[in-house]
């Protein structure tokens, strides 16, 4: 997948998906594939955040997605095509999104 395919999947995750967990997990899968992809490690370069786990910023009651060496700005682009769904993404930086009932 291309850097411009990325965020587009990213979006249709989000918009097929019932919970803000599923969406997540989806997310993660799309961005553990990428990070395959281009050879680097999921595991360093990847995370998922369930409710209440701590992370860089103070969103904390929702699940989230963090890929910092993805393509530039996938997840503002990959929210702002994500509506119509059950599952709201919201950016924190232009490298993580976090998942919210719509």
């Amino acid at each position: 997948m291309t850097d411009t395919e990325f965020p587009k999947l990213v979006a249709t995750a989000i918009k097929t998906a019932l919970t803000p967990h599923a969406a997540a997990l989806a997310v993660h899968a799309l961005c553990v594939a990428k990070a395959k992809a281009e050879n680097m490690k999921p595991d360093i370069e990847v995370a998922i955040h369930s409710p209440g786990q701590p992370r860089h910023h103070s969103q904390t009651d929702c699940w989230g997605v963090c890929f910092e060496a993805g393509p530039y700005d996938w997840a503002v682009d990959a929210s702002l095509n994500a509506f119509g769904g059950k599952v709201f993404a919201e950016p924190y930086y232009g490298f993580d999104l976090s998942f919210y009932e719509a």
